[in-house]
């Protein structure tokens, strides 16, 4: 089991340079879903490449983060 199963996770992308923001317990397999063009938000922003990604503990602190990353604040 990993200790730090839940990650907070920043791609870029490399076709319009935008940023996205995003929580996942699995990030090996959410960035190969966002780079086959799965996740609709970003499929037509590929390729993207993992820039950041922090982990937590708790499942709840994870959201809040990202949650802050998409506010003006962040």
């Amino acid at each position: 089991m990993n200790p730090l199963p839940y990650c907070v996770y920043v791609l870029f992308s490399e076709k319009d340079f935008y940023l996205y923001f995003g929580f996942t317990t699995d990030i090996k397999k959410r960035i190969d879903s966002h780079n086959r063009g799965e996740t609709k938000s970003t499929s037509y922003r590929r390729p993207l490449k993992l820039i950041f990604c922090e982990y937590y503990l708790f499942e709840e602190d994870a959201r809040k983060r990202e949650m802050y990353f998409k506010t003006t604040a962040g």
